[in-house]
């Protein structure tokens, strides 16, 4: 969001000021009829764009995305893409060509309930080389595949609620995504 009006301490500002920070702000509300998610849950909106510091994630690797809020029971959905290299992506020096080298670019959607582990039955923890699941055993794990053609995951660290990004493509990956997240749903 862009600053509407500069407050200086201890300085009130107008109703005009905050009718227009309201009408310029990226906001959500639950629908109000016939939804099972409340009138109450699924407040506000988190958006975040990222990719990684040096722009490549090895295969068998899972990186830290956000820890600023806690990412359990949210419903996320975005857009993943592949670059090219590490160049092509903002920053790099190829990024006026950012979609040169994209690979199958896809929309994802998804629950991330109460984080994910790597073993339904003995709730052990994603870690290099153990990617997050889905599923139900002895332990209730959730993730997003955000693009299934190169077998890549968003998960949510149960203990924490960080976000996290794991790649199992088999290759180094130069990912960028943008990703909107629900406020709680209320659910888990």
């Amino acid at each position: 969001m862009k600053r509407v009006f500069t407050a200086a301490a201890l300085a009130q500002f107008a109703s005009a000021d905050a009718n227009e920070w309201q009408d310029r702000g990226l906001g959500q509300l639950a629908a109000s009829k016939n939804n099972d998610l409340g009138t109450t849950a699924c407040k506000g909106l988190d958006v975040r764009s990222w990719q990684p510091t040096g722009g490549s994630l090895a295969n068998a690797t899972t990186i830290q995305i956000d820890d600023s809020i806690d990412w359990r029971d949210r419903i996320l959905c975005g857009f993943y893409v592949t670059a090219g290299g590490a160049a092509f992506l903002p920053g790099g020096a190829s990024d006026y060509d950012f979609r040169a080298g994209v690979a199958a670019p896809s929309y994802f959607h998804g629950y991330t309930g109460i984080g994910a582990y790597s073993n339904l039955g003995t709730g052990a923890a994603v870690s290099n080389g153990n990617r997050p699941l889905s599923g139900a055993g002895a332990f209730r794990s959730y993730c997003v595949e955000v693009n299934p053609a190169f077998s890549v995951w968003l998960w949510v660290d149960p203990t924490t609620g960080s976000l996290n990004l794991y790649n199992q493509f088999g290759a180094t990956i130069y990912p960028h995504l943008l990703i909107l997240a629900t406020g709680d749903t209320g659910k888990r």
